[in-house]
């Protein structure tokens, strides 16, 4: 029977495969390990390629051109031209959004979610048992406590309208259930004891938006925040601590930062001071006396770090990008069942990768936007399926 298939689609199916195993491989290792699921990416690349399958149109296309043509543009007027020609490649991780509207198909959805949800449950295991052995700020496998929580929300925030899917059914005590439920407790656990101050804020506006969407904000809204209470009742010390620096903006240093990189994009407000070159150049607008224990090496937040480095022409491409709310609000008016969950899912995550990002510069994480473009890509293939 085989024998009697051409060699040709033999040869397709096999190189099929050989790109959805790269991407499976990056959705497993995203929140293990940097190095490994640059390398499914890269398999992933090399199979798309020797296919040699066609370009198609993405919902994307537009947007993300005109922002690498503005970080280009800007790349080119930079006060630094090497340092932000190097930090110009972070954007290019924008391949992994078409590799995986590319490659992906709907039914290859459902594998490549439960392994990005199966390594996020191993990398923050890891971290809660780290810390019953050696209390501190957990970072999972990823190391760094402020990338693993930014990264670990979006998963949270993505696969939290599933749960509430899952429990609708009968018995809502079901596998599907009981497995997401067991997952997002172990992640958001890690999550707190991360102590990233925007990423709790991040969670907490996107659990919100999500209840927002379903029309249920105000249960939504009490229930949030009885979970959060819930947490904060037994959590250690620190997180408590952590929590009232919140609300004492005296503590806010990152104010100072932020005020000094307003001040730097004026001294070039159309094409800004270059990429990657906050670090250099903000000394004079700062008092680094009263900074002595927060990095200067960036600004603290996206909007400021993209306006002072790309300049308001790379600022509003920035902003041209949210265009992606767009599309998966096309979702869910659009789909029924668990299409429109994913839709709800991939609303709340892009409103918790926003709102995290006004207090911290996550777009310069690999790691994060590495995840923010994948779950984009798997929001155009939901999008461009007709179930």
């Amino acid at each position: 029977m085989i024998k009697e298939i051409p060699q040709k689609i033999i040869y397709l199916i096999h190189l099929k495969r050989i790109s959805f195993i790269g991407i499976a491989m990056f959705a497993l290792f995203s929140p293990i390990s940097i190095s490994l699921s640059q390398i499914g990416l890269g398999i992933a690349f090399l199979g798309w390629i020797i296919e040699k399958r066609r370009f198609q149109r993405t919902g994307l296309d537009i947007p993300i051109l005109l922002f690498l043509l503005a970080s280009f543009i800007g790349v080119i007027t930079s006060f630094n031209f090497k340092r932000s020609i190097g930090g110009f490649r972070e954007d290019l991780w924008v391949i992994t959004y078409f590799l995986v509207a590319y490659i992906l198909s709907y039914e290859d959805i459902k594998r490549v979610l439960f392994l990005l949800f199966f390594g996020s449950i191993i990398s923050s295991g890891y971290g809660l048992f780290h810390y019953l052995k050696e209390p501190g700020r957990i970072g999972g496998l990823l190391g760094s406590c402020m990338t693993f929580a930014n990264h670990q929300i979006l998963v949270f925030l993505f696969f939290f309208p599933l749960f509430f899917y899952f429990f609708k059914q009968k018995p809502w005590w079901n596998k599907k259930c009981l497995f997401l439920g067991s997952g997002l407790i172990i992640i958001i656990c890690a999550i707190i004891l991360s102590l990233t101050r925007g990423a709790w804020i991040g969670l907490f506006c996107g659990m919100l938006f999500f209840f927002i969407l379903t029309r249920n904000w105000k249960a939504g809204l009490l229930g949030t925040t009885l979970i959060i209470i819930f947490f904060l009742l037994f959590s250690p010390i620190e997180v408590i601590n952590r929590t009232k620096s919140i609300l004492d903006i005296n503590s806010w240093k990152r104010l100072c930062l932020w005020k000094g990189g307003i001040e730097l994009w004026k001294k070039s407000p159309i094409f800004g001071i270059g990429i990657d070159n906050y670090e250099f150049y903000i000394e004079p607008y700062i008092n680094p006396d009263k900074l002595v224990d927060i990095s200067t090496c960036h600004a603290h937040s996206n909007y400021i770090q993209i306006l002072s480095e790309r300049g308001i022409i790379g600022f509003i491409a920035f902003i041209f990008l949210f265009s992606i709310f767009k599309e998966s609000f096309l979702i869910i008016k659009k789909k029924r069942g668990i299409s429109l969950f994913l839709g709800y899912g991939l609303l709340s995550a892009f409103c918790g990768f926003l709102v995290s990002g006004i207090s911290e510069y996550t777009f310069s994480d690999s790691e994060v936007v590495m995840l923010f473009w994948f779950l984009a890509g798997i929001g155009d293939v939901i999008r461009h399926n007709d179930k």
